[in-house]
């Protein structure tokens, strides 16, 4: 879809009405993509991301990286070269990644009084929070979220709002079809929290901050079965079906691995979060999977929903900083020295024998593997 997207400049662009702003924030998270894709940052996040996966570069044909690997690769006119990877960069992440979540985080509601309804409740509040925590496999979430600081340089928990999860209400909630007549349905839920762990190309910001406490809003792309919202909003079937331009390939790391997402069932609904400020006194939610499919649009009271976690900042940046990055430049050298090795073994660690001509040995006689001159 082609829009021409002009802001006038006499007032805030976040007051915009609800499609006109679906129409703004799609082309901020293009510029922010652009932004993160087209800079040095962007390149070594999609660089750690493939070496973490035992996926290297190294003189790797097309056809050979369209099947994901392999571990050894024979190069040159004749195959004298040998490219080998020993990946010691995923074990040393993978062992920090294990120092720091073997201690899960441990709840502890705390009483501001100290009679004994206080007390009381404080414990209720610690049991749901532990009810939370195993119900959801929050332990899980917050691991992945630690992974990804550690490889893509920011982990990120966002608590969203489902009002399909939760209990069920009894009460049966009617789906009409255009004749009026019922179509489907279900029973109604009270809903619940939904968390989720975004990535960094997940999370559209104003890249141009220098605090990531400096943000006022955040645009959070998350993952939704497309015939769920076409039953939660029927009435915008063939918009929410139309997806949007971006769609799945919105994650630059699917194209390595994942060419294909025709067959996917899934789609992007973007939520939009302005804290309340003095230009936005009420705040806002948006939600929506493109400007036409516009699903949820309400004022918004709190603090963004998303938590952020890095293992350093980017000085001066609003993004983060991994001591993978460190890690980049020993394992390319790792792979250099083991490749040269190989390739020294492949030549000449055969056993080779010269005879003269005319020798009464014949080259039958030998043990397979054994090379005559």
């Amino acid at each position: 879809m082609n829009r021409s997207i002009t802001v006038p400049a006499e007032y805030y662009w976040a007051i915009e009405d609800a499609q006109e702003l679906a129409v703004i924030l799609t082309s901020k998270r293009e510029q922010y993509l652009q932004f993160l894709m087209g800079s040095t940052l962007g390149d070594r996040i999609l660089r750690l991301w493939r070496y973490y996966l035992n996926f290297y570069d190294q003189g790797i044909t097309s056809a050979v990286r369209s099947q994901g690997g392999p571990e050894i690769v024979f190069e040159g006119e004749d195959g004298e070269m040998v490219n080998l990877s020993v990946n010691h960069l995923r074990s040393i992440i993978h062992m920090l990644l294990t120092y720091i979540t073997q201690n899960p985080p441990y709840w502890e509601a705390m009483a501001s009084n100290a009679d004994h309804r206080s007390l009381e409740d404080a414990r209720l509040v610690r049991s749901i929070l532990e009810d939370y925590v195993y119900k959801f496999r929050l332990g899980g979430r917050f691991r992945r979220a630690v992974e990804h600081s550690l490889i893509l340089t920011e982990g990120f928990m966002s608590v969203l709002w489902d009002e399909e999860l939760g209990p069920e209400t009894g009460e049966f909630s009617p789906v009409y079809d255009e004749r009026g007549q019922i179509s489907g349905g279900g029973i109604g839920r009270i809903g619940d929290f939904d968390f989720g762990s975004p990535t960094i190309f997940d999370v559209c910001r104003d890249y141009t901050q220098r605090e990531w406490e400096s943000h006022d809003w955040v645009l959070i792309d998350t993952e939704r079965n497309k015939w769920d919202l076409v039953a939660q909003h029927p009435e915008l079937q063939e918009q929410i079906l139309a997806g949007d331009s971006y769609g799945l390939q919105a994650n630059p790391t699917r194209g390595i691995f994942l060419s294909n997402v025709s067959m996917s069932d899934s789609t992007r609904l973007r939520h939009f979060f302005h804290r309340p400020t003095a230009a936005m006194p009420f705040g806002r939610h948006t939600a929506f999977v493109n400007p036409e499919a516009v699903l949820v649009d309400e004022n918004w009271g709190r603090q963004l929903p998303i938590k952020r976690m890095v293992p350093a900042e980017l000085l001066l940046t609003a993004f983060g900083h991994t001591p993978g990055f460190d890690l980049l430049g020993p394992q390319e050298l790792v792979n250099a020295e083991f490749s040269t090795i190989a390739t020294s073994h492949n030549a000449l660690g055969q056993t080779k024998i010269w005879f003269k001509t005319g020798s009464p040995i014949n080259q039958a006689d030998l043990e397979p593997g054994i090379t005559v001159i």
